[in-house]
């Protein structure tokens, strides 16, 4: 596991939730937190979820959106989610 990649995706989380999850330390975050980033760095390795789109140049890019969240990562996040206003 990159580190680079586990902190994009904790990255990822903090603004899916809306929550920074403030006097927490990345390695402290809570335990579903965790579990979810591990659950995406999973599915980033076996390329199962995402959209992809090829560039002008051939380059193929994957993003997420909220509605590519695996649903196991969206449960596990749900009680972390701060309103946005």
């Amino acid at each position: 596991m990159a580190t680079s990649q586990y902190s994009i995706w904790v990255s990822f989380c903090k603004e899916y939730c809306n929550n920074d999850f403030s006097g927490v330390t990345d390695d402290l975050l809570p335990h579903n937190v965790v579990k979810a980033v591990d659950k995406l760095l999973t599915a980033e390795a076996n390329r199962v979820q995402g959209v992809s789109s090829k560039t002008a140049e051939n380059i193929v890019v994957e993003s997420y959106t909220e509605e590519t969240i695996p649903m196991d990562v969206k449960i596990l996040l749900a009680p972390f989610k701060k309103m946005r206003w």
